[in-house]
């Protein structure tokens, strides 16, 4: 979240629509989508298979989303989790919301976030476990490229 701030201090602008919008364009890294979301696999992605699912319209929080784009976010969702199951044989899996922070009404606090942060979902499939290295020292070792696991989600 601190790096969306920084980006947007130097840039004034969302860095999650910046890569979007480039990742669209280029067509790389996309699993599934629609008109409302679409599930990247993150370059540097911390386990094999992990895909983010943004919502493709700048939004910092996930309650200020309308009842068709929920339906059209489930579809997203579906979609990835179904063929997460079909390529990997159905692993434990964790769904994590990043959310806009709580903002507390202090002088100073966070006065950009409306602008500079960018919800969405994490899918992390659980199918290795951290080694010593990755426990110790909190870097990831993935041994799918996310462009394969993106081709592999894309149907």
């Amino acid at each position: 979240m601190g790096s969306a701030r920084e980006c947007y201090a130097f840039k004034e602008r969302c860095i999650y629509c910046d890569v979007l919008q480039q990742k669209l364009a280029e067509r790389k890294r996309i699993g599934a989508g629609n008109d409302d979301f679409v599930a990247l696999a993150p370059y540097a992605s911390r386990s094999p298979f992990e895909i983010r699912v943004f919502p493709k319209f700048h939004s910092s929080a996930f309650s200020w989303i309308s009842s068709v784009q929920i339906e059209n976010l489930a579809q997203v969702l579906r979609d990835v989790l179904q063929r997460l199951d079909k390529i990997l044989g159905g692993p434990p899996y964790n769904v994590a919301l990043q959310d806009r922070p709580f903002l507390r009404l202090r002088e100073g606090y966070w006065k950009t976030v409306e602008d500079d942060f960018h919800w969405h979902l994490e899918v992390l499939p659980q199918v290795i476990g951290l080694t010593g290295f990755e426990r110790a020292s909190w870097f990831f070792y993935n041994s799918v490229p996310p462009e394969l696991a993106a081709r592999c989600l894309s149907g």
